[in-house]
C-alpha cells in the first residue's frame, strides 16, 4: 500500500513539474512526440499527450516486470 501512495505522489509531482514550465533533463520530448495532440482554438490550448503517455506506460511496465522478475515473485 505504501508503494501505491508513493507512486501516486510521484505522479502528481511529475505532473506539476511538467505544467510549471520547468526544464527536466532528458525529458524535453514529453508532450512533443508525433501522436501527441495539440488543439488550439483562439486563446485556448488543449494538450493530449497520447504517445508520451503510451511511452511512459511501456517504460514503467518494463521496469516493474524487471523488478518483479529480480525479486523472484
Amino acid at each position: 500500500m505504501r508503494w501505491l501512495l508513493f507512486f501516486a505522489l510521484l505522479t502528481v509531482g511529475f505532473g506539476v513539474l511538467l505544467n510549471g514550465n520547468f526544464e527536466i533533463p532528458y525529458l524535453g520530448f514529453a508532450g512533443h512526440l508525433p501522436g501527441d495532440l495539440i488543439i488550439r482554438r483562439g486563446d485556448i490550448e488543449i494538450y493530449v499527450p497520447l504517445m508520451t503517455s503510451l511511452l511512459i506506460t511501456l517504460l514503467l511496465a518494463f521496469i516493474f516486470s524487471m523488478l518483479k522478475r529480480k525479486s523472484g515473485a
